[in-house]
Order: structure tokens, then C-alpha cells, then sequence
């Protein structure tokens, strides 16, 4: 299966992803999504995706929160982005940045990753907790460290979160 991902800048034309059989909204939060939609009617709301995922039969449409929740007028223009008259309504599907964080974490403990991409997801593992994405993610011998050189603004915010 061939996928790619694309930023905004390139943004996908939404004909094209109505045209999967798979079409998924997933949305990213920092914390747990208590955003309703409203019933579905015409889009009013012009926003473009942070992301997008798609390959043979699937697209993904991806919003992502670091802070607050998703606006509804906003994840309604992402689901009439990606329906299609006739056809099964578009999976919406909510995660949190905690989720994602302890996914990776189960995925690098895998064998059969190659060093590369061992490395990729440590970084970005290591991103998620910098930057307090993570949740509480266990004691590391850097946060002991702190205690010693503790002049690093970035990482008092870091032993502080």
C-alpha cells in the first residue's frame, strides 16, 4: 500500500479524497474532545487540514489541537470535505496527543523496526513529552540532571510540567 503525506500548503483537492472508499476525520487534541457538531447542513466555515494521509482506497483529513478543543464549525467543513452524496458518511475518529504518545511508545519497542526508524520515533516520542504532550511518561535520569544545571529555561518549564 503506498501512502504519502502532504502538508496544507499542497492542500488536496477534496474530489479527490471524496473518491475513497475509506474516508477518516481524525482529530488530535491535547485533551479529550467534548466538541458537538452541529446537524449536518451546508459549509459555511472555510478552514484548510493540517494534514493529509491518503493511498490506494483511504484518505485521512487531519486536524490537530495543541491547545483547546476543535471548533464545530470548523470539524463540520473537515466531514463535508470528505462526504460524498450517496455514499457511507466519513469516520470521525478523536485521539489526544497522550494516545498517540503512549501508541509510539508501544511501536518502538517493536524488533522488527530498522535503527532509522528506531530513532525517528524516539524523537518524536521525545518531542511529545518536551513539550507536554505526553502526559507523565516515567522519571528520566534528565530530570534528575536538572537539579544540577538547573539555568536551562526550556528545561525548568520541561521538570516543571
Amino acid at each position: 500500500m503506498r501512502s504519502f503525506c502532504c502538508s496544507a500548503a499542497t492542500f488536496l483537492p477534496a474530489g479527490s479524497a471524496k473518491n475513497k472508499q475509506h474516508r477518516v476525520l481524525l482529530g488530535i487534541s491535547k485533551c479529550k474532545s467534548r466538541c458537538v457538531l452541529p446537524p449536518s447542513g451546508g459549509n459555511t466555515y472555510d478552514s484548510v487540514p493540517d494534514a493529509w494521509i491518503y493511498g490506494d482506497g483511504f484518505a485521512v483529513l487531519v486536524e490537530s489541537k495543541a491547545n483547546g478543543d476543535f471548533s464545530p464549525g470548523q470539524m463540520q467543513a473537515h466531514l463535508e470535505s470528505l462526504r460524498q452524496d450517496g455514499r457511507e458518511r466519513p469516520s470521525e475518529l478523536r485521539t489526544t496527543w497522550a494516545r498517540i504518545h503512549s501508541m509510539f511508545r508501544e511501536y518502538s519497542l517493536l524488533p522488527v523496526l530498522t535503527d532509522v526508524a528506531r530513532f525517528i520515533i524516539g524523537q518524536f516520542i521525545q518531542f511529545l513529552e518536551y513539550s507536554g504532550m505526553s502526559g507523565f511518561a516515567n522519571f528520566k535520569l534528565e530530570h534528575f540532571s536538572y537539579f544540577l544545571l538547573h539555568d536551562d529555561d526550556d528545561a525548568r518549564r520541561w521538570i516543571r510540567e
